[in-house]
């Protein structure tokens, strides 16, 4: 760059014209800026604030120990903060600094209050994360995916969750697909209380209720009446139990006790008595997620993502779905009797997982490949060991001969506890257990 700076004259006679360059010349070059009222007011006070407190100069003597401070450094000597300027090494010895007196928020200054004109810039929304429950539980509607699992999803905030996105990963969390979204935020919940066991069969139980807490982007329980929940109201499932609800009661916020009970819907009867403190509670129905018939049993890695957040926002869960949806229900009205020469008969009734409805003149549909079923005698009430299972294609068993019971128990037995599952398209299913 070359500034041309006119004639140099002596004594009235022009003497030469010459050129310079800029490095010749102290040069201020000026660049126009435009800011709004409140961005120049602000800039103008930290301006002056500044040179006011950079009136006071320091020069200091440090050993070497400090040789890692530079010139812009802000640091603090007996109370008082100072910006190096400059840095000199003397020699082996030691080190000198200039310093400027600071403040190290000086430039932190809310800006004055003008009145917005233009484009007012709206504050970066910070993204509600997401709460997320994989449920291996009994199929819950009759269209959903037998092969499937269940996931409740919520914000982990009470407001401003746009939804999520399920992503699963088959190698260890290194990479993640998109398997499904959702904008729905469900019921997500855990049990202050344990709820009792209840052997009263398919009624009401109105003597045992349960106390459950909700997180906070979970909507409200709310009640129902005897009709409704017959018709499939208020169901939901804690621990492992699928169960259902008449009264939901706040006593506390997000806390509500659950009364009127109906117990172990949807097969999970077997599930009755084995409830605990802080389980699992979720408002079904939840959002279905498709499974591969190659995966069951196999772990995977699930993230929620909530919509326009990272996949590194959430941690991956660990979740297998062992196929719970595929399970045949326990049989019920376990029976027999005894014939003359005292051989057994075995008797039950199955139950069908899909097409369940209470319809007159329809049998329930059978709903696996092949009706077949499991007969095992146990050795004593303690169902620990299994002295004869036997297969059947109906649902009895007339054969325990008392040469059977022979062979198994020595002689004759006056009483025998046996147990019967079905087996279904995914293994066995559940065990019910009774005595003859």
């Amino acid at each position: 760059m070359y500034i041309n700076i006119g004639m140099d004259y002596q004594d009235g006679h022009q003497l030469r014209q010459r050129e310079v360059t800029s490095s010749e010349l102290d040069v201020t070059v000026a660049m126009p800026v435009v800011l709004m009222d409140d961005e120049a007011l602000r800039a103008a006070e930290v301006l002056l604030f500044n040179a006011w407190i950079e009136r006071d100069r320091f020069h200091l003597q440090l050993p070497r120990k400090w040789s890692h401070l530079e010139p812009t450094d802000v640091i603090s000597v007996r109370g008082r903060s100072m910006r190096l300027t400059d840095k000199t090494e003397v020699g082996y010895t030691h080190l000198e600094f200039d310093a400027l007196g600071t403040v190290v928020n000086v430039f932190v200054n809310a800006p004055a209050a003008v009145a917005p004109i233009g484009f007012v810039p709206q504050p970066t929304p910070i993204p509600n994360h997401t709460d997320l429950l994989l449920l291996d539980i009994p199929l819950i509607s009759d269209g959903d995916f037998t092969n499937g699992f269940y996931a409740a999803v919520a914000g982990r905030s009470a407001s401003g969750w746009p939804g999520a996105a399920f992503m699963k990963s088959i190698d260890g969390g290194v990479n993640y697909t998109n398997i499904d979204n959702t904008s729905v935020a469900y019921g997500i919940g855990t049990a202050t209380t344990v709820l009792g066991t209840f052997t009263g069969g398919n009624i009401f139980d109105e003597t045992n209720s349960v106390t459950v807490r909700m997180t906070l982007g979970s909507p409200e329980l709310v009640s129902s009446n005897t009709l409704g929940v017959l018709n499939g109201a208020n169901m939901a499932v804690l621990g492992s139990e699928v169960i259902q609800f008449r009264t939901a009661t706040l006593v506390a916020a997000r806390t509500y006790t659950l009364s009127g009970l109906l117990r172990g819907r949807r097969g999970s009867d077997s599930f009755i008595s084995t409830h605990g403190y802080e389980e699992r509670f979720a408002l079904l129905p939840v959002h279905n997620l498709e499974g591969q018939g190659g995966e069951l049993g196999q772990a995977r890695q699930y993230k929620a993502i909530t919509l326009g957040s990272t996949l590194a926002s959430e941690s991956a869960q660990t979740f297998t779905n062992t196929g719970i949806a595929l399970k045949c229900y326990a049989p019920v009205q376990l029976g027999g009797g005894r014939n003359g020469a005292r051989d057994v008969t075995f008797t039950w009734v199955r139950r069908t997982r899909i097409g369940g409805s209470w319809l007159d003149n329809v049998d329930s549909p059978l709903s696996e490949p092949l009706e077949f079923y499991l007969l095992r005698i146990y050795s004593n009430s303690s169902y620990a060991t299994v002295l004869r299972e036997v297969a059947s294609f109906i649902q009895d068993f007339p054969g325990y001969t008392v040469a059977l019971q022979t062979t198994d128990f020595g002689s004759a037995q006056a009483l025998i506890y046996f147990g019967v599952l079905q087996v279904g398209a995914y293994g066995n299913g559940y065990e019910a257990r009774g005595s003859v």
